[in-house]
């Protein structure tokens, strides 16, 4: 078993944010000192939920602070990036980190329709946008002279730089929250970031998906790896005792919660 750590700091007020900010760049450097295998980076625009708004970015500063821990991200918009860009951004990291990244991707946020506004997206297209970019990232970083024409992009690469450092390309997972999306990457034979479940339908879940696998023609050892490269999203606080963890960590978690509540509530509007 794996553990890692989970950046999301939200900052109430614009004036908290340098504040924040650095203090999850130092906990992310704490991160690998404690012997985390992993530390995750989100994704959320315009309403403070994630201090550090773009994992691209922030991803540079903990890969210049860290030697040894992996940087995922849970997960990338990716409604909201080009994906040209986003392939160079995150080849350009793999080497940096000398091959520690994990891409995590999604569509984009379900609730909060203010960021696609913001990027002047359609939520509609989020889905679309997500399959299509998926395509385009691999065979950017596997291929020459690529062309693709789709209903989003039509792009022509002769070949990316940087060249990824992690052959053949960085570790792409897909984060899922619907038991459909989990077991689609059980057909494809892929693994998956799953969002907060109760642990009784983790463990339901998993079951599908090691069945799904099974059945589409994936062997024991397939599906051994792919459970290895799955990640389970929990919030947990430490403490030297469960009433100290009671004590600080529950306010904070209520207080973040509110946070995210109201603002989605102030911000969303009906499309």
């Amino acid at each position: 078993m794996k553990f890692s750590n989970f950046l999301f700091p939200h900052s109430a007020k614009p004036e908290d944010d340098f504040e924040a900010v650095t203090q999850a760049l130092e906990e992310a450097a704490l991160t690998e000192e404690l012997g985390f295998d992993a530390v995750w980076l989100g994704e959320h625009h315009i309403d403070g939920a994630c201090a550090y708004v773009d994992p691209i970015t922030f991803a540079g500063a903990v890969a210049a602070r860290t030697k040894t821990v992996q940087i995922g991200f849970a997960a990338v918009q990716m409604a909201l990036h080009h994906p040209t860009r986003l392939a160079e951004q995150v080849s350009l990291l793999d080497n940096l980190s000398r091959g520690r990244m994990i891409l995590g991707i999604g569509r984009g946020t379900a609730f909060n329709f203010y960021e696609y506004r913001a990027y002047g997206i359609p939520f509609s297209e989020a889905q679309g946008r997500l399959i299509e970019s998926e395509e385009i990232l691999i065979k950017a970083w596997t291929t020459e002279n690529y062309k693709h024409e789709g209903e989003h992009f039509n792009i022509e690469i002769p070949a990316l730089r940087p060249q990824v450092y992690t052959k053949p390309h960085p570790q792409m997972i897909r984060a899922v929250a619907t038991e459909a999306s989990m077991v689609s990457m059980g057909e494809q034979g892929r693994p998956f970031m799953l969002v907060v479940q109760p642990d009784d339908e983790t463990a339901r879940r998993f079951g599908v998906y090691k069945t799904t696998m099974t059945e589409s023609g994936y062997d024991d050892e397939a599906i051994e790896k792919n459970m290895e490269q799955c990640w389970i999203w929990r919030n947990i606080f430490l403490a030297e005792t469960d009433e100290e963890a009671e004590k600080i960590g529950v306010p904070a978690f209520v207080e973040s919660r509110e946070h995210i509540a109201k603002t989605r509530d102030k911000l969303n509007t009906a499309e």
